[in-house]
């Protein structure tokens, strides 16, 4: 048996790779989004296998004949046939170049990196390359309009973020690239995460959030040389030691591990002047400064009249708004509640307050007057107990009050953020429509998890287990018409199954057991 007929044998061999590809062994449905994706990449292997043996085989054939005129042209025709398997090997010439609609057109032939997701990858591929470029609305136009040819999966969320930041929106592409968490893993190509958190950490690190990128970075599993290069930064601005103790300094990270990991590091000129604030001048070091506070000049205002006020009390409210949900917010909340008992009790004080409203001949009581002060004071400790996420052990008389103050306007501020996921629903709905969408349900759970951290001691556990049900009755019922309406209508599987995802554990945490059966058999349909 000569080469070349060797070579023809493991020709054949790789034509019965690509026409009947090896299904994988945890490939549990074979309509699954994961079959899909295997399916490709198998296929594309055996192609690309193919090639290359059809390759040495002329090239054998053509030297066992005393030939070599074949040879340059077989090695054009291989380069051709690997870029048609493999585009990305030229989309990466064309980003850099800032060729948006040839980045575009070649990525739809398909392949690595984006398996899990052509359409968006091909979408994203293009983005790239437009932020080459300046501002262009109408090539933003196409792009977006580009993401309907396929369901809006993970590289089409983050083409879609990309494309906002370049708009100048850069909320919508933080809520966009933080959503990626949200979806299956197979919907969402690693090159597309890799993307979104490069774009995330630029974002904190141009804000100065250097704590922001320590939480980004810091446990991140196959972090590249720049987000290295990040994390010994963000490390040395908040002060954090190094993992290696020798290297430590008084100052976090040393000198020498800065400066070591922006060696290894590309486009080294763009981060010499991060490293060089880093070391001269960290976060935690530099001196606290606060915006001088002006008070007004009037001297009737009832503030400032100079008289007796409940300092502790207004010192304690100060210093609840401040500090917010930092360590010791529940006790911090309770102190507060107490002070403001014993202020409102006190008839000094209430005296006090009817002289004033006498001298400044007000139309209402002074009783009138200390009721909504109560009822401010109330509406006040409620915000500052939800954004803090505690529940202040305390039996007064403000903080029962607090609590039906936050109870209800929780509530009615849920209502009025789930009506957000109640928007137009065309039959031909527009890309702008599902991110609009997608949007609305992200701040719809943004606001329940706000409730639903209000956490409760034992004695208190009956009241913020119904507030959490209640709450979750609120959103189930708009986000069931959501998930029904993306994946019977528009095909978005993807981000439906998203969706019931969520709402089963949120089921299953408020004990729903209906609703847990109808999410759970969602969640078990093929996407």
């Amino acid at each position: 048996m000569t080469l070349a007929m060797l070579m023809g044998l493991c020709v054949l061999g790789c034509l019965a790779v690509v026409a009947a590809p090896l299904p994988s062994s945890d490939m549990l449905d074979p309509e699954s989004s994961r079959a899909r994706s295997t399916r490709r990449a198998e296929a594309r292997l055996g192609a690309t296998v193919f090639t290359l043996a059809v390759l040495a085989f002329g090239i054998l054939h053509g030297l066992e004949r005393g030939s070599t005129g074949l040879v340059l042209p077989l090695v054009a025709i291989t380069m051709v046939g690997l870029v048609a398997l493999h585009p990305w090997l030229l989309v990466r010439l064309c980003i850099p170049l800032g060729l948006p609609r040839l980045a575009v057109s070649l990525s739809r032939l398909g392949g690595h990196p984006w398996v899990r997701d052509p359409e968006g990858g091909a979408v994203l591929a293009g983005a790239l390359a437009q932020l080459r470029r300046p501002v262009d609305p109408q090539m933003h136009a196409w792009l977006r309009g580009q993401l309907r040819r396929g369901p809006l999966r993970g590289a089409g969320l983050v083409a879609a973020g990309l494309l906002a930041a370049e708009g100048g929106d850069r909320d919508t592409a933080r809520a966009l690239l933080h959503s990626l968490d949200d979806l299956d893993p197979d919907l969402c190509p690693p090159l597309a995460r890799t993307i979104a958190l490069d774009w995330l950490v630029a974002d904190a690190v141009r804000d100065g959030d250097w704590p922001r990128v320590l939480s980004l970075t810091e446990d991140h599993p196959g972090p590249s040389r720049t987000l290295r290069l990040m994390t010994v930064l963000a490390r040395r601005h908040c002060g954090v030691t190094s993992d290696q103790p020798e290297r430590a300094t008084a100052h976090g990270t040393s000198r020498a591990t800065v400066w070591r990991a922006w060696w290894r590091a590309p486009r080294r000129r763009h981060t010499l002047s991060l490293v060089r604030e880093a070391l001269a001048r960290p976060a935690h070091a530099r001196p606290l400064t606060l915006a001088p506070v002006e008070l007004a000049d009037d001297p009737r205002l009832a503030a400032n009249d100079g008289g007796p006020v409940p300092s502790e009390a207004l010192a304690l409210h100060v210093e609840a708004l401040i500090d917010g949900d930092g360590p010791g917010a529940a006790t911090r909340l309770a102190r507060l509640c107490e002070a403001w008992d014993q202020a409102l009790d006190d008839f000094g004080f209430r005296g006090h307050v009817r002289r004033r409203a006498e001298a400044l001949r007000c139309t209402t009581s002074s009783e009138k007057v200390m009721a909504q002060l109560h009822r401010d004071v109330c509406e006040d400790v409620a915000t500052m107990m939800v954004e803090a996420g505690v529940w202040p052990e305390h039996d007064g008389l403000t903080l029962l009050r607090a609590r039906e103050h936050m109870h209800e306007r929780s509530l009615d501020e849920l209502r009025h953020v789930s009506e957000l996921v109640d928007g137009p629903r065309p039959a031909l709905a527009t890309v702008d429509h599902v991110v609009e969408q997608w949007l609305a349900w992200l701040k719809v759970r943004r606001r329940y998890e706000a409730v639903a951290r209000v956490s409760s001691p034992a004695g208190a556990l009956g009241a913020v287990s119904e507030l959490r049900r209640e709450a979750y009755e609120i959103i189930e019922l708009h986000l069931r018409q959501l998930m029904a309406w993306l994946w019977n209508d528009l095909g978005e599987r993807g981000l439906a199954n998203a969706i019931s995802t969520w709402l089963l554990l949120e089921a299953e945490r408020v004990h729903d057991e209906a609703s847990a059966a109808y999410h759970r058999h969602n969640v078990a349909l093929v996407i």
